[in-house]
């Protein structure tokens, strides 16, 4: 199965959201070899400044992965350090995405939370979409 839409599929003849493709990748190899709460902190600090260079791609790349990747990292036996360094990643994907793509992505992102990390996708979410316009 694939995840790629047609706006990913045009905007993988550019160059520069190749090499966005490829930096996520390697961002989210990171994950692959923690072995305690800090390297998670780790690779999502490197998965956030990935995500702030190439903020002008509303269309993350790797987006499944990712989300799947968050949701590990809002476990419940996690510290707070993690959830908010978590919470920082989405905010920059919600940011990054924009009202009209966030409304129709919005279940990849909170497919996985429990209750509270719920509410705090909610908030982002409700920001988003009344406050912000497109």
């Amino acid at each position: 199965m694939t995840t790629i839409t047609m706006e990913e599929y045009e905007l993988m003849k550019e160059s520069k959201y190749r090499m966005y493709v490829a930096a996520v990748d390697k961002a989210l190899k990171n994950f692959e070899y923690t072995s305690e709460w800090a390297d998670l902190i780790s690779a999502l600090g490197k998965l956030n400044k990935v995500l702030s260079t190439y903020l002008k791609y509303p269309v993350i790349p790797r987006r499944i992965k990712i989300s799947k990747r968050l949701a590990q990292c809002m476990h419940p036996a996690l510290p707070s350090g993690v959830h908010l360094k978590a919470l920082e990643t989405y905010d920059i994907i919600f940011r990054t995405m924009g009202t009209s793509r966030l409304a129709q992505e919005l279940f990849i992102y909170s497919s996985e939370p429990n209750c509270l990390q719920k509410v705090f996708l909610l908030q982002f979410s409700k920001e988003f979409t009344l406050n912000k316009e497109d």
